[in-house]
């Protein structure tokens, strides 16, 4: 029993009191609509966002079902060639690795035939039954016209209506093909090239007109452009056409896929053994359903098969990666709900201090007023996250076409996991209740007397809290940091985030108060919010806070996935140099033709259907004997090979190249991979059929292409020395050329200066000992038989010692080119020289429409040429699920702003009626709740921006550690892992938030009001 005012009032515990103050909490809920608006909203933002990523995380990607469907349609297998010859190879259950049975995917063993294609339809014949329904797929690229040009497309040679592919595409408008001049189109192919179902298009190579009679997609492929013809539709005629015309390039079809409706069991796994005898590979439905054990795999024992998961070369870093992502965004997510519900609560709990206290008067306890107030967490914090699951499983459907275009495949049925969606509504319900347990041990606290007059108390900031509050960050901080370097695990990092920004939170009333200092100067409206937000720091603190969690999950997510972009940038290795565009002949199709003829008026006519800005340079590709790209030459061609001297290899290769990786920091290995002697490494890609490294150029290839604007390399290729782009190619200023003119007789040299020889001093510098140093010349140029003086030597080649100028080390890694060669050089080298094509600087990249255009243009020409565009490194939104995350942490970073906001002017409607009783006029009025609301916005945003770089750098440094170990283990991989801020998202929250947040508050802010009445 309780005496209050003399009278004993039985004391009620137990499940009575919580149901009494849950009915006084949703009453109290009923009542204030608005401000139990704003609390739901609060709660049910964060639920939504989470909601959402679990359902999208869980229906990601296709069933296995789905996946073996749009595989293999409705077939019980698909049989192609492996790649490696008609000889024996092993492979895994699923195809997914396929390799030698010596253990290697890259030799080429099988008794040297490595190079000839496996036929497929043969070995089918001998291991399958007759009468065995089979269909083929086969690919080639080739030229289509669109509605603004040319454009490179794959065409798929596929009987798309048969009832073996179903699944394997989807239709979405028209029908399917059933003609030879009918073609269906994928819709990503029908929206960039302009063209729509009714169409009429052309192939380059044939003939034949086309209509469009379908659009379709691939369930597995949403993105690729791909035109659906018929079987022997395009490829046979096209290379028909090409043996009536030597001068139109012939097809290069990719191998031939076999689909199979096997009879009686389907393809068992001993029929897949009995395919990979022959160089054969298998995709089984029915090995996919019931795979065999690993003793009966012998690829699961042969050891650097393929490259795949599971394999030797599969680090696992990128789960590593998502999940340590996964893991610290979700704690942070959970105190963010806690943050952004703690101001709701505490406004409304002030807002209610006069029930309370007749609450209280009626003969409540404390413990009874707290259970008041946890009450309404707990009713709001239902409320909110039931909403928040509902909207966040509607939105998921609702989005559900957006995420599968981002993801670029159609994703499996929706997949809601029950335990995980009633594990979201408890964090919500129990995030409320923590949100509510601050003001209601406050309110517990306050005396009766104080509640009914509505008098607020005034309590002194704490010394101690700040004072913790740094200690949290330091420490938390450096856990967090030491975590990631030290590769201690996910939850050290994530504890060590939330540490630091509990930190960060617990320094907010300190902050909050400095900033009124800074006031003095404003405007007499930003001055009075400022002051009245210092004064009132228990109701702005929580607004900063819940805002600062918002936007450091933002920070968080922005700062990891700008720098996984920036490590994607830098390991992409450029096709051109950025900037330029390429226009290259094609030599095999213009075998015995003359495009030389042609490309003058081709050149020209690329300077106008190109966005070019400056001079173009002019190349001319190079060759000693034989002509490689020739069909007569076959294999036995002539080669100019650039000679690197032994003293400047680069020391990450060869049997020492572990040991120096094991004691290489990533910044060291980063400098010395990027040296020229490591440059060319991991290998080197040629532009087209422009050559191998050598180039034949004058200045303005320098200028247009390399960026090398020095009057001495110019100087040096208008005497005739060459220009060495790479100086790891050099020794003492000489630059080393092996020239074998295989598949050329080849004569004696002549005599020292005469022109046409290859004496000694038949070009700047001397001939090294392999040249031979006397006799009669031979015909530059001359291709046809020569009769030799002398029996020719078993090794034909001989090395030249030029004098060169050397470019500086930041043009080593020019794409495509090594060494620029003067035309003058390359005659007196008796080389053979003919045009290769043209670089041009062009204003920006051109797009899809221009480079159509283009392509147009020159299918006009007599002379088979390619444009070749550098687009640079194409990342893909980078990681699908960091995406999602990314877009829900900025509206939930947006809509914490917005309503935090909301509700710190709604407790502030007081010190408002003051200002319009004292006469201020309404721009005052309107000026304070707008500069309070992007004052409580910005700091926030301050203070969130910088606690979220720190679990993204601890991240970062988890990255960084597991490259580091796969470069150790092979030192051409990269291991740098940078870590780059993301400045337009940090511009956009510092000033769009805090201006929204002010428009907002401001705009919604009525000018006018009516005072109220005092009673009495």
């Amino acid at each position: 029993m309780k005496r209050v005012s003399g009278i004993r009032v039985p004391r009620v515990t137990g499940i009575p009191a919580w149901r009494a103050a849950l009915r006084i909490a949703r009453r109290d809920a009923l009542r204030a609509k608005a401000r139990s608006a704003l609390v739901v909203v609060m709660i049910a933002l964060p639920v939504l966002a989470v909601t959402v990523a679990d359902v999208t995380y869980h229906s990601a990607g296709p069933t296995r079902a789905q996946e073996v469907t749009r595989e293999l349609g409705a077939a019980d297998a698909q049989f192609s060639d492996a790649g490696y010859g008609p000889g024996p190879v092993v492979q895994m259950p699923d195809a997914s690795r396929v390799g030698t049975p010596r253990g290697s995917a890259d030799e080429t063993e099988n008794d040297g035939a490595a190079g000839r294609p496996v036929d497929v339809a043969a070995v089918l014949a001998t291991l399958l039954p007759k009468g065995t329904r089979t269909v083929t797929s086969e690919d080639v690229d080739g030229l289509v016209r669109t509605a603004h040009g040319l454009r490179r497309v794959t065409v798929r040679e596929m009987p798309a209506a048969d009832a073996l592919l179903r699944g394997k595409v989807d239709v979405r408008r028209g029908l399917l093909p059933d003609e030879p001049h009918e073609l269906a189109a994928t819709t990503a192919f029908l929206e960039s090239s302009g063209l729509h179902v009714g169409s009429h298009t052309r192939i380059k190579g044939l003939a034949r007109e086309f209509r469009i009679t379908a659009a379709v997609e691939l369930p597995g492929d949403l993105n690729g452009e791909y035109l659906i013809a018929r079987p022997h539709a395009v490829i046979e005629p096209w290379r028909a056409q090409a043996e009536r015309d030597k001068r139109a390039a012939p097809p290069h079809p990719m191998p031939k896929e076999y689909y199979v409706a096997a009879k009686g069991g389907g393809v068992t796994w001993q029929d897949v053994r009995a395919a990979n005898e022959h160089g054969v590979l298998v995709r089984s439905r029915a090995v996919l359903r019931d795979p065999p054990p690993d003793a009966a795999v012998p690829a699961a024992r042969t050891p650097g098969v393929g490259i795949g998961p599971g394999s030797a070369t599969d680090t696992g870093m990128g789960s590593r990666r998502a999940t340590v992502a996964l893991a610290t965004v979700a704690a942070m997510a959970v105190l963010e709900i806690v943050l952004l519900a703690g101001p709701a609560f505490a406004v409304g709990a002030r807002r209610a201090r006069r029930q309370l206290g007749l609450i209280g008067i009626c003969g409540a306890d404390r413990g009874q007023l707290r259970a008041v107030v946890l009450a309404g967490g707990v009713v709001l914090g239902t409320a909110g996250a039931v909403l928040g699951v509902l909207l966040g499983l509607g939105l998921s459907v609702l989005c559900r076409p957006v995420f599968e275009e981002w993801d670029g495949q159609r994703f499996g049925p929706v997949t809601a996991v029950p335990s995980h969606l009633l594990t979201i509504v408890g964090l919500g319900v129990l995030t409320g209740v923590l949100a509510a347990l601050v003001p209601a041990l406050v309110a517990g606290r306050q005396s009766v007397l104080q509640s009914l007059a509505g008098r607020r108390g005034v309590r002194h900031g704490s010394r101690v809290l700040p004072a913790l509050g740094l200690a949290a960050i330091l420490l938390g901080g450096g856990l967090a940091l030491v975590g990631g370097a030290t590769g201690s695990g996910w939850a050290v990092v994530a504890v060590g985030s939330v540490v630091a920004e509990l930190g960060m939170l617990a320094c907010v009333p300190v902050l909050v108060g400095a900033c009124a200092r800074f006031g003095s100067r404003l405007p007499l409206a930003a001055r009075f919010a400022l002051r009245d937000a210092a004064r009132n720091r228990g109701r702005t603190a929580p607004a900063v806070a819940a805002v600062t969690a918002a936007v450091a999950g933002t920070v968080a997510v922005a700062t990891y996935t700008v720098s996984l972009v920036a490590e994607d940038r830098f390991g992409y290795e450029p096709l051109l140099r950025p900037g330029t565009v390429a226009l290259l002949v094609d030599s095999y199709a213009n075998e015995g033709g003359h495009p030389e003829k042609a490309l003058p008026a081709l050149r020209r006519a690329m300077e106008h259907a190109l966005p070019v800005t400056g001079e173009r340079a002019d190349v001319d590709r190079v060759w000693a004997g034989a002509d490689c790209y020739t069909r007569a030459a076959g294999d036995d061609c002539g080669e100019i090979e650039l000679v690197r001297p032994d003293t400047h290899r680069c020391p990450l290769e060869g049997p020492t190249g572990r040991d120096l990786a094991e004691r290489l920091s990533a910044d060291e290995h980063r400098r010395l991979r990027r040296g020229p002697e490591c440059v060319d490494a991991g290998g080197f890609s040629p532009i087209g059929d422009a050559g191998e490294k050598v180039l034949v150029g004058d200045a303005r290839l320098l200028r247009t292409y390399v960026g090398l604007r020095d009057p001495a390399a110019e100087r040096a290729l208008a005497e005739g020395k060459p220009v060495l782009l790479n100086s790891a190619y050099a020794q003492d200023g000489r630059v080393q050329l092996k020239i074998t003119p295989t598949g050329e007789p080849l004569t004696t040299a002549g005599t020292p200066g005469t022109p046409g020889t290859t004496g000694p001093h038949s070009a700047p510098g001397t001939a090294g000992p392999g040249d031979r140093g006397t006799g009669s010349g031979r015909t530059t140029g001359h291709r046809g038989p020569v009769a030799p003086t002398r029996p020719t030597p078993p090794d034909p080649s001989r090395k030249v010692f030029l004098d060169a100028y050397v470019a500086p080390e930041a043009y080593a890694a020019t794409p495509g080119v090594r060494l620029i060669l003067p035309a003058v050089l390359a005659q007196r080298l008796n080389l053979h020289t003919a045009p290769a094509g043209s670089f041009y600087a062009v204003r920006h990249t051109p797009d899809k429409a221009e480079e159509e255009r283009a392509n147009a243009v020159l299918d006009r020409g007599d002379a088979a040429t390619s444009l070749y565009i550098e687009r640079g490194p194409q990342t893909d939104a980078d990681d699908f699920f960091l995406m999602v995350l990314a877009v829900f942490a900025g509206v939930v970073t947006i809509g914490a702003a917005v309503v935090t906001t909301g509700l710190a002017k709604a407790d502030a409607e007081a010190d408002l009626t003051t200002l319009s009783a004292v006469g201020a006029p309404p721009g005052v009025r309107r000026g304070f709740a707008g500069f309070q609301c992007a004052g409580v916005a910005g700091l926030g945003v301050l203070l969130g921006s910088v606690a979220g770089v720190v679990p993204a750098v601890a991240l970062r440094l988890v990255d960084g550690r597991d490259a580091l170990a796969a470069m150790r283990r092979d030192p051409l991989v990269p291991a740098h892992t940078p870590i780059e801020l993301p400045w337009s998202t940090l511009t956009v929250l510092a000033v769009g938030v805090p201006v929204l947040a002010g428009l907002l508050a401001a705009c919604s802010t009525r000018s006018r009001t009516a005072l109220p009445r005092r009673a009495g």
